[in-house]
């Protein structure tokens, strides 16, 4: 969720929708079920310390942000898939 400042004020994954729907009902708001200190990483962050945070809470996306702006999300699903991408182009080449 964006601020009207355009700065990331929290998330809500999956995890945290459904468990605000058990505890609040459907006509909860998202400003008061979301989580509100995402993990951030910069676009250039090492792919090792990505892996880190999200095997740390997988159902958890982490932020990418670059100077206060939001440049994208990187969900463990997603960079499982580029690996496993990754790999099969390297096997095609070889």
């Amino acid at each position: 969720m964006l601020s009207a400042w355009n700065k990331v004020v929290g998330i809500l994954p999956r995890s945290v929708l459904l468990r605000g729907l058990a505890e609040h009902g459907k006509e909860a708001a998202v400003l008061d079920v979301m989580q509100r200190d995402p993990v951030a990483v910069p676009p250039d962050a090492d792919l090792d310390q990505v892996l880190r945070h999200l095997q740390a809470s997988p159902a958890t996306p982490l932020l990418v942000i670059e100077a206060e702006e939001l440049r994208g999300m990187i969900t463990l699903e997603n960079l499982t898939e580029f690996i496993e991408v990754t790999r099969s182009a390297r096997t095609a080449r070889a």
